[in-house]
């Protein structure tokens, strides 16, 4: 046995005694200190939706969606052609102002052509 009883028990003293340093360190630390080392809490913002007053920028199946992206100022939308793939990376550049750049895809009603038309497959 490499430990005696009086090693193991010399072992223990010096855990108990490491415990209580560190729990008497953490008790005299002040709260403001320990309160900066943690992350900020999540920011709430407004999500209440707000009609789009800005430009509509279509972008076709094959089209340039980051010129789009480039192009769109706070309160434009961005509408994508229904079933077209775009594929990226995608670059979001800052923009200035409060406002939100929508995107939405164009209904599959308005892609599919006049309604009541009968088409071929």
């Amino acid at each position: 046995m490499p430990y005696s009883m009086l090693s193991m028990s010399r072992v223990c003293e010096q855990f108990v005694a490491r415990l209580w340093t560190a729990v008497a360190v953490a008790s005299i630390t002040p709260v403001a200190a320990l309160a900066a080392a943690l992350p900020a809490p999540p920011q709430t913002f407004d999500s209440s939706y707000v009609a789009p007053t800005g430009a509509k920028l279509n972008v076709a199946a094959g089209g340039n969606l980051q010129a789009a992206l480039d192009k769109a100022q706070p309160g434009d939308t961005i509408v994508l052609q229904a079933g077209a793939t775009f594929r990226g990376p995608f670059r979001l550049p800052n923009k200035a102002g409060a406002g939100w750049i929508l995107r939405s895809i164009q209904p599959l009603a308005e892609s599919a052509g006049p309604r009541h038309s009968r088409q071929s497959r």
